[in-house]
């Protein structure tokens, strides 16, 4: 059988679908119970290849509870509204608890001064998310 695989390459996107990763101690030493007491925003980008008209998607994630909402998007500047939206959104429906801070990637989007404000006058709190890969 090896003898009719020989010079065959291995897909490589065949070899990341059966990736399998092992579920990881979280690195904090105390877990957030309080709702809404942080969340966590990631834009990723761009897609290769493209799912239709969307090259990026973003992610936001609770991080007491673990909800988590995926937003498709065609392109990066769509984020800040697809954010406010999000969080108009939650403040509705957990009007009891106030969203404290938001943990967001260093991407430009998050770093306009609108946002900025919007956000102090609000009460949350920013904080850069520092990404480490191995």
């Amino acid at each position: 059988m090896s003898h009719l695989l020989k010079g065959i390459k291995p897909c490589v996107f065949c070899a990341l679908g059966k990736f399998v990763s092992r579920p990881h101690k979280c690195k904090l030493s105390h877990e957030l119970s309080v709702t809404l007491q942080r969340i966590q925003g990631n834009i990723c980008g761009p897609i290769d290849p493209s799912c239709g008209p969307f090259r990026y998607f973003f992610d936001l994630i609770d991080a007491s509870t673990k909800w988590s909402y995926v937003s498709l998007l065609a392109s990066r500047n769509q984020v800040f509204s697809r954010l406010l939206v999000q969080i108009i959104q939650l403040w509705a429906r957990f009007s009891d608890h106030p969203i404290q801070s938001i943990r967001l990637d260093g991407a430009r989007e998050f770093k306009s001064q609108a946002f900025k404000t919007y956000c102090e006058s609000t009460g949350i709190q920013l904080k850069k998310l520092i990404i480490i890969c191995p």
